[in-house]
């Protein structure tokens, strides 16, 4: 019982030490913080997370990421190379903005994404995604990006008037008529796909 205790100051000390390395309402959730909590799941460490009222928040390289029990308060969320298939119940972070999804690989359907009006930046890229149709009513998109997928249709795209930046690299697009009305796009990246048609105005 004794040296439990000891670990458990030992570990208090060393926890609050990584609290005091948080930039402000910043933290990343990754092997570092899941050692000091003896657990390679990240659904342990998100009550550590509410407590501390973080807004910005970066999962990598974890186990067990559930989006239910993601902290309301964030308004960032980077999952990144979690290999998660799922991402049920982020609809419910209402306050997010900017929801980054890259490099997880196996993730294929986004119907959840379809109602999360307030996002402005999304991050698709490195799934297996192949509609995108749930994107249709976000028009407060300012920057997309969806490479490196299965996508064919991008017709969803078009009432996404609001977009700046938008990638669509390493998919299999051939027709890029439905970005004709993206009138305020500063950048567009389509590398690696087999584009047959281009309209003249991009």
């Amino acid at each position: 019982m004794e040296l439990d205790y000891v670990q458990q100051q030992y570990d208090s000390r060393r926890i609050n030490k990584y609290i005091s390395q948080v930039n402000e309402n910043q933290l990343c959730i990754d092997e570092r913080l899941l050692d000091l909590f003896h657990t390679k799941d990240a659904l342990q460490t998100f009550a550590f997370v509410d407590q501390l009222g973080i807004e910005e928040l970066t999962i990598l390289n974890c186990q067990n990421v559930s989006f239910d029990r993601v902290p309301a308060k964030v308004k960032e969320l980077r999952v990144n190379k979690c290999n998660i298939s799922q991402i049920n119940g982020v609809q419910n972070i209402t306050d997010l903005y900017l929801l980054d999804l890259q490099w997880n690989n196996r993730i294929e359907h986004i119907t959840c994404l379809q109602q999360m009006f307030n996002l402005t930046f999304l991050n698709l890229s490195g799934n297996s995604i192949e509609s995108i149709y749930p994107l249709r009513k976000l028009t407060n998109l300012l920057d997309l990006d969806v490479s490196f997928n299965n996508v064919i249709d991008i017709s969803a795209l078009s009432s996404l008037v609001n977009l700046k930046c938008l990638a669509l690299c390493a998919n299999q697009i051939v027709d890029i008529y439905p970005l004709r009305k993206l009138l305020d796009l500063q950048t567009l990246d389509l590398y690696g796909n087999e584009i047959l048609w281009c309209p003249s105005q991009l």
